[in-house]
């Protein structure tokens, strides 16, 4: 169970970007996003910061969270708060997937976040895969009951980094 376990950490460095520079990257580096993912990152409520900040983050699996079989949304980040870790910034998805690029193929790495608006339509955050096409950037939607299991893989803020 974290600390006392494997864990990936992550310096990533965040803003100085528009949305514009950020999509022009993607198609520099080839980089694909699904509809939600597109619909997440054109929503207003979606601000990239103008200043470049970096970020310290942690990947961890539920099971390393210390919930061992699965996890509804709403105990998975209760969870992380118990632990000290916190919710990352939405706007570290599109960044993230920018810079870490020697992702494994097939496995979806979840970044955590707040939902911009409740209800089950809309788009709850990002996360990060690579299939046989390419890298991508991909938004979802859960609700806070949602279960995930115990093997899906989360990003973290570290505190104090």
């Amino acid at each position: 169970i974290y600390p006392d376990c494997p864990a990936t950490t992550r310096e990533v460095q965040v803003g100085g970007l528009t949305k514009m520079e950020v999509i022009q990257e993607f198609k520099r580096q080839s980089i694909s996003m699904n509809v939600i993912g597109e619909k997440l990152f054109a929503d207003q409520r979606l601000a990239l910061s103008e200043v470049r900040y970096k970020l310290s983050t942690v990947e961890l699996s539920i099971r390393t969270l210390g919930l061992p079989d699965c996890a509804t949304s709403a105990q998975l980040y209760a969870r992380a708060d118990d632990i000290g870790v916190g919710i990352c910034p939405l706007e570290l998805g599109p960044f993230m997937r920018v810079r870490f690029t020697d992702q494994s193929d097939g496995r979806r790495i979840t970044l955590s976040s707040e939902k911009i608006s409740p209800g089950a339509d809309v788009p709850a955050g990002f996360y990060l895969q690579r299939r046989r096409e390419g890298l991508w950037l991909r938004g979802y939607t859960a609700t806070d009951d949602y279960v995930w299991d115990a093997e899906e893989h989360f990003v973290f803020v570290l505190p104090g980094r």
